[in-house]
């Protein structure tokens, strides 16, 4: 599985994610901000099915997104493994699922085709959101 490979999605799961920003406030992403995606993320990352969650995530990639969000979520572990989001991808794994045997010095240093920009990285910052119910 890879990035590119989910460029369509149902309108059932368009407006399911559209409900989840609402949820936390944003009406329009391209106002998504490093803090409200990790309230977002950090309820995502304990709710399941994780494929739910990976086609989300990878939806709202692919939407007008300000850098500094897209760099937050890029640079984020959300499953705790040691290996951010970006590197899941370019692995081919899926950043929801936590598993023991990836090893951080086993993931590529590469952007792959995650974004087109070369900006710094974001912090990884966690705050405690509720139980994101889909």
């Amino acid at each position: 599985m890879t990035y590119s490979n989910y460029r369509s999605f149902s309108q059932t799961e368009v407006s399911m994610f559209k409900n989840v920003l609402g949820a936390y406030d944003v009406t329009d992403v391209s106002e998504l901000t490093p803090d409200k995606a990790s309230e977002i993320f950090t309820a995502l990352s304990t709710s399941r099915p994780p494929e739910l969650n990976l086609t989300f995530t990878i939806w709202l990639l692919h939407q007008n997104l300000p850098q500094s969000a897209r760099e937050y979520i890029l640079d984020s572990d959300f499953d705790h493994d040691g290996i951010t989001l970006r590197d899941e991808f370019a692995n081919g794994t899926n950043p929801f699922e936590y598993n023991p045997s990836k090893q951080k010095q086993d993931a590529p240093s590469t952007q792959s085709n995650l974004d087109s920009s070369s900006s710094g990285a974001s912090s990884n910052r966690k705050r405690s959101a509720p139980q994101l119910e889909m």
